[in-house]
């Protein structure tokens, strides 16, 4: 014998109305820095290229040359084109990089580095890989940002600039 269904109401997530995320703060980011480079910058880069090769057919190690050409290569198609603005948001529920929206259970922490010529804003996740995010953010009031993001996630004061990013801001890569 069949039982007759509940006439209670069931509860279905499909009909539950989505929650409005509101944005806090937006504004757009280059997807890298640009950097105003010398003649003298590009005859450096030249040369060391250039011994860095012949030094690799010399000691002939054909895979640091293979390495060499197609790093250099990369490199140069890469950065022929003009950088990428990305939108940015700060949400209720997360932040918003581009199409990518990481929720506030997702971030680990945030910390803003301050330059000569710019800053920068670092959001880390709590990925076991690390995975960190940098965005710019020129013309931006940077405490107004430290401020609100501070509502969501710590701000982890004890983080600074990373080696390699240090040799590549420097050397301008």
């Amino acid at each position: 014998m069949e039982t007759p269904p509940s006439k209670e109401p069931q509860e279905n997530p499909q009909n539950v109305p989505p929650i409005e995320d509101k944005v806090l703060l937006s504004w757009a980011s280059s997807n890298r820095q640009e950097h105003q480079r010398t003649l003298l910058w590009y005859i450096l880069a030249a040369i060391v290229a250039f011994l860095l090769i012949v030094y690799s057919v010399i000691t002939k190690s054909w895979s640091f040359t293979f390495l060499l050409v197609v790093s250099g290569g990369l490199y140069v198609a890469l950065h022929r084109k003009k950088p990428k603005q990305i939108a940015m948001s700060i949400k209720q529920l997360g932040f918003q990089f581009g199409e990518e929206f990481i929720p506030w259970s997702s971030i680990k922490g945030f910390w803003v580095l301050k330059h000569k010529n710019f800053e920068e804003l670092h959001i880390e996740r709590n990925a076991k890989l690390g995975i960190e995010i940098s965005v710019s953010i020129q013309n931006m009031d940077s405490e107004n940002i430290r401020g609100l993001l501070a509502q969501f996630t710590p701000e982890l004061t004890d983080k600074h600039e990373k080696l390699f990013d240090k040799i590549i801001r420097i050397s301008k890569l």
